[in-house]
């Protein structure tokens, strides 16, 4: 009865369908679209939504690896291959999200990095075209 209640308290969690509908919303192809920093600083801030959602989740997420735990100790051996089977999925799901979190976040901050420098190098040498065309203007 509690595998059966834990199941039911993991499907109705729903947990493999929030990952699936959350691992979209880490897609990095969105940033390959601008070399603006500040679009960049944009979606860093998107990204830290997404990490605060996750983080909401944590605590569900801790409580219910806990209780299968629980149950896996006080079940039957015949019960045990299921929940521990839930706990792998759940582990495992919540593994990959995580790090597509930090791919992500990785990712950012490096195209921040890349589209400042590229920012600087441009203004710099737009100026410098504009001053060369000022100069041949007054000879």
């Amino acid at each position: 009865v509690a595998v059966l209640l834990y199941r039911t308290t993991v499907r109705s969690w729903r947990a493999d369908e929030w990952i699936k509908e959350f691992l979209p919303k880490l897609s990095i192809t969105d940033l390959l679209d601008s070399t603006d920093p500040k679009d960049i600083k944009n979606l860093q801030g998107k990204q830290k939504v997404i990490v605060k959602a996750l983080s909401e989740k944590q605590g569900l997420f801790e409580e219910v690896k806990d209780k299968g735990r629980e149950l896996l100790e006080k079940s039957e051996e015949s019960n045990q291959q299921g929940v521990n089977a839930i706990l792998v999925n759940l582990a495992d799901a919540w593994q990959q999200v995580e790090e597509a979190i930090e791919e992500k976040k990785m990712q950012l901050e490096d195209g921040f990095q890349h589209a400042h420098q590229f920012d600087k190098h441009y203004k710099e040498l737009a100026q410098w075209i504009q001053e060369q065309r000022l100069r041949s203007l007054s000879q």
